[in-house]
């Protein structure tokens, strides 16, 4: 079990926030488990597809090596900037899902990665971000200075255009959102 999904329970939380097959997602910012990204390709199942996008290579080869021993056909590794406007090379308009999973923390221009998953979502479409809690002490959580909370994300979403955004309980370790921009 890797880090990540030892928190949380990865199927769980995508099935509970209407992941299911056939959709097309794009996981911004997979990290070197691709707990998100594996997990969506098998709910999405062999008519959905997954696109694992990530700024360094050698995450998007571990990806490629780990979808290839589980025999995961859907996933696709895409190198990209989510974080400059047209930085990920997939159509606009096509994803039903968006997904940052703990790493909103990390993020440089938050504003830019969330323009960049509106662009690229179809107009039903939604983002879905999950990061730790402000307060959590957790060995392997980020530095509490660099989390935010999910009212500040809310506040931004709102600017950049989001019509809906819904609370997404998690666990106590992590919070959860999910925008729709249509």
């Amino acid at each position: 079990m890797s880090a990540g999904s030892a928190l949380f329970n990865t199927r769980q939380v995508l099935e509970q926030i209407g992941v299911w097959p056939g959709m097309v997602v794009a996981d911004f910012g997979v990290g070197q488990t691709g707990h998100a990204t594996l997990s969506a390709a098998r709910l999405v199942g062999g008519e959905g597809q997954v696109y694992a996008v990530d700024i360094v290579p050698d995450v998007l080869t571990a990806i490629r090596n780990q979808a290839g021993f589980e025999g995961l056909t859907n996933v696709t590794p895409v190198w990209g900037d989510f974080e400059r406007a047209g930085g990920v090379d997939i159509a606009p308009d096509s994803l039903h899902y968006v997904f940052v999973i703990n790493n909103f923390w990390c993020v440089g221009d938050a504003g830019q990665m969330i323009g960049e998953a509106k662009r690229l979502l179809h107009p039903e479409g939604k983002i879905f971000i999950a990061d730790w809690h402000p307060d959590v002490n957790h060995p392997i959580a980020p530095p509490v200075e660099h989390r935010v909370t999910p009212l500040e994300v809310k506040r931004l979403m709102k600017q950049l255009g989001s019509s809906q955004i819904e609370d997404a309980f998690i666990n106590d370790t992590h919070w959860g959102l999910i925008g729709r921009f249509a």
